[in-house]
């Protein structure tokens, strides 16, 4: 199990650009930076706020929530696609060392009948 999560996360690592891409477009194209662009000046004007980690403190929640529904389903469907696919490759992979295996234990039968 360990090591599946680990592959995955592996995994992910190697689409995190893509992943991190997408999800930058996405939100650029729906409007949302600029609605977190408000949110932080609103910080700043309404609240005095100056301090730039108080201010991400203050607006994170509410800037969370602003994410459209789609954005997040359809990045959640990128992942899963991607961890689908892991699999299928684990799933290949465990079938090939099965095979290996197999053959390997095959020949040292075939040579132990052999010497005899």
């Amino acid at each position: 199990m360990y090591s599946k999560s680990t592959d995955q996360i592996t995994l992910l690592h190697g689409d995190r650009v893509r992943l991190k891409h997408l999800l930058r477009t996405r939100l650029v194209e729906c409007g949302w930076t600029e609605q977190v662009k408000l949110l932080g000046r609103k910080a700043i004007i309404d609240g005095g706020e100056t301090n730039v980690d108080n201010i991400i403190q203050k607006i994170t929640p509410e800037a969370r929530g602003l994410i459209p529904d789609l954005v997040k389903k359809e990045l959640l469907e990128k992942i899963r696609l991607i961890l689908q696919e892991q699999q299928r490759r684990d799933i290949l992979k465990r079938k090939d060392e099965l095979k290996k295996k197999d053959e390997h234990r095959k020949k040292e039968d075939f040579m132990k009948k052999d010497t005899k």
